[in-house]
Parts: C-alpha cells; sequence; structure tokens
C-alpha cells in the first residue's frame, strides 16, 4: 500500500513539472528576441541620413566626422550665421561657429561669396559653381562658357562673374597655352543663367548697383554707369618698370569711394610688389594709400610715409560706408594684422590677426569680429584681435 502511494505522489510531481515546462516554453514564444526586434526597426541607410537633418559638428570636442575635412574658405554673413569651405564640401553655422552642420559634400571648396544670411554662392576645385537661397541647402549651378572664376552680388538676384577657363588638375599636356582675357558675364536670376555683359576684358569688378561700379584690368581702373556694357578708364598706375600688375577693386561707399589693390610679379628676399591707390570723388581723382617699400619704394618714388601693409599682398574687402579692411600678409611671422581705414585713409579700427604666415581666406565682419583660415582650421575673435579661439578644426 505505501509503495502505491509513494508511486502516485511521484507521478503526481512529475506532471507538475511536465507542466510547467511547457507553460515556460509557450510564455517564450511570445516575447520577440533581439534579432527579431531588429528587423522590424531597419537601420537608417546611407540615403536616408543625407535626407534627414545633418549631424552638428561640436567645436569644442570635434566628433571624428570634424576632424577629417581642412578648412580652405570661410565667409560670415553677420556675426551669427556663416559657412566654411572645406577639403570635403560646405559647412554652416548659425551660433558664430558654437556648432558646425555639414551642407554639401562635395571636393575641395575654393571660395564662398554672400549678400545675406540666405543667400551666398561657392566654386569647388573642379570648377562646379554652387548656390543656396534658404543658406542651409546648396545646389549645382549649371555651367557657364567659359566657367565663372569669380562672382560679386548686390542682391539675391542680380550679379556678375568674371569667367574664364579652369584646368582642372593644372593646364592640358603640350606647350603652354595663352592666357585667355577674363570676360564679365552678368546673372539677374542669381546664377542660374549668364549673359555677356559687354566686350571689354575685366578681370575685377564691385557695382553699387545694376548700373554704376568700378573694374579693373591690368594697370587700369574702369568705371561703368551701364551695367558693364561699355567702360571708361579712370586710373592707370602703368609705370615702365614695373608690370605685369593683377588688380582687385573694392567699392567702398556706392561708387563715390573705392579702392585698388595692385600685385606685381615677383618676389625679393620675403616681400612681394604690390600698391594700393584709393579715391574719395567717384573715381576723378587716386591717391596713393600702401606700398611695399621694399620692392617698389624707390621704383614709384613714394614719400618716405607712405605706409606698408604687410611684406606681401592683403586680403581686403569693404564694410560699407566707405570703410575698407585689410588683413595683412607677412610670410616669416605668426601673428599678422587686420586694419579698416574710411574713404579718406584714416585709420579706425586695427588689431592683431594670430595666423601663422598669410591666411588662406580670411574676412573682416566688423571692426571688432575677424575669421581667417590658418593651418586647416577657422580661428576667430569677436574683441578686436585681443583674444582668439579656433571655431571650426580641421585634422
Amino acid at each position: 500500500m505505501t509503495t502505491r502511494r509513494s508511486l502516485a505522489a511521484l507521478a503526481a510531481v512529475l506532471l507538475i513539472i511536465v507542466a510547467g515546462v511547457a507553460l515556460l516554453y509557450a510564455l517564450r514564444a511570445q516575447v520577440p528576441s533581439t534579432a527579431t526586434s531588429s528587423t522590424s526597426s531597419p537601420t537608417p541607410t546611407a540615403s536616408s541620413s543625407v535626407a534627414s537633418s545633418p549631424t552638428p559638428i561640436p567645436t569644442v570636442a570635434p566628433s571624428p566626422a570634424s576632424q577629417k575635412d581642412a578648412a580652405t574658405a570661410v565667409r560670415f554673413a553677420d556675426a551669427r550665421r556663416g559657412w566654411v569651405g572645406a577639403a570635403g564640401g560646405i559647412y554652416g553655422t548659425t551660433d558664430g561657429g558654437a556648432t558646425w552642420f555639414q551642407q554639401l559634400s562635395t571636393v575641395q571648396i575654393v571660395w564662398i561669396r554672400s549678400v545675406d544670411p540666405t543667400h551666398a554662392w561657392a566654386q569647388s576645385l573642379n570648377g562646379t559653381f554652387y548656390r543656396t537661397i534658404d543658406g542651409a541647402r546648396w545646389d549645382a549651378v549649371p555651367a557657364s562658357t567659359p566657367p565663372v572664376n569669380e562672382v560679386f552680388f548686390i542682391g539675391p538676384l542680380v550679379g556678375w562673374a568674371i569667367a574664364a577657363p579652369i584646368f582642372a588638375g593644372g593646364a592640358p599636356q603640350g606647350p603652354t597655352p595663352a592666357p585667355t582675357p577674363p570676360v564679365l558675364l552678368r546673372t539677374d536670376d542669381g546664377g542660374l543663367t549668364w549673359r555677356a555683359a559687354g566686350t571689354r576684358s575685366v578681370s575685377s569688378v564691385c557695382f553699387a548697383n545694376e548700373r554704376d561700379g568700378y573694374g579693373a584690368d591690368g594697370s587700369q581702373v574702369l568705371r561703368t554707369a551701364d551695367g558693364g556694357q561699355t567702360w571708361s578708364v579712370v586710373f592707370d598706375v602703368r609705370h615702365p618698370e614695373v608690370g605685369p600688375w593683377h588688380p582687385t577693386v573694392v567699392c567702398a561707399d556706392g561708387v563715390r569711394s573705392a579702392r585698388v589693390q595692385f600685385i606685381g610679379t615677383g618676389a625679393a628676399l620675403g616681400h612681394a610688389p604690390y600698391v594700393v591707390y584709393r579715391t574719395a570723388d567717384s573715381g576723378a581723382s587716386w591717391q596713393l594709400d600702401f606700398i611695399e617699400g621694399y620692392t617698389l619704394g624707390s621704383v614709384f618714388a613714394a614719400p618716405p610715409s607712405t605706409p606698408q601693409l604687410g611684406s606681401y599682398p592683403s586680403k581686403l574687402g569693404s564694410l560699407g560706408a566707405g570703410k575698407t579692411w585689410f588683413i595683412t600678409c607677412s610670410p616669416p611671422v605668426d601673428i599678422q594684422s587686420y586694419v579698416v581705414v574710411d574713404a579718406a585713409g584714416a585709420i579706425v579700427a586695427k588689431g592683431d590677426v594670430k595666423i601663422r604666415g598669410c591666411a588662406i581666406d580670411a574676412q573682416v565682419i566688423d571692426e571688432l569680429r575677424v575669421v581667417g583660415v590658418s593651418l586647416k582650421s577657422v580661428v576667430a575673435t569677436d574683441d578686436g584681435g585681443a583674444t582668439w579661439k579656433t571655431i571650426f578644426t580641421g585634422p
């Protein structure tokens, strides 16, 4: 009797164990495994990540994405909004460089120009021309013939381009081709289409409005009153002992005041020839502003008091209201200078620029704020050069 009761109890225990195991397997079958959950929510592909919002690149602790790009160009529309061109595309900021978002992935960017925080233009090393109309998305623009080399816009739609052949990777094989005179083009649709503006060769321009502007080519400064269709010579720096010249003209206050920097050829003992002239009477007269004295002082018989900016030609641009800015270039030193001068030549602001050698690209945003490309990174000051910080870190 005892044996039968023991067997019955054992059988009951075994039935309970079997039922528990069966219940456990049933419950596990209803719970998704890790592999099942991963297939139900697919990982975003490369194409979907491009369509989504760009990933910010922090300045203080750069992510690996920010370390792969070397800065090659910089342009700010105001103190907070601007762009950096790099070896791999274009980055934008809306907080003065605290964070950056990659807006365009392409080959190296050569330059960026803008008229406001939403309208800007850029060119890559292979000659592709880009534009943005919202400050964030960049689109390639159909190529012009000849291709665009430099642009000057007075607003979102109207602008001019200096166009000449671009040889990607160098000139064609064989004999060196003869220099092709630059052609002036005009657009009225923000750079989507271009048409010839006159027939005269012009290598640098600036405009006050759709009709009035200055041009420069060789040793001459030109003036137009019909949007570049016709030009008249208003100044010639021609000198029998120096040249050829490569000019850059800047409108400082419409056409009332302007400056032009003529760069000569050759260099000697860390010096390269340049002269800067200014006008404050709409081009009627021009005065010597700055000169590289080591190579040109005796040739031009410049007064000893004529100031020099740097030992090499400077970057220059306009702040409006008659003010022109310069960022000097003296290769042997680690600190350059920026200078803002008014229409009469008086210095209204100046400070140190902590860039080693000559800046690849640079800009004076206002009298206190300066940015520049130095050693593949972008540095900036907002206190007149007293302190500097890196706002975009290169490799």
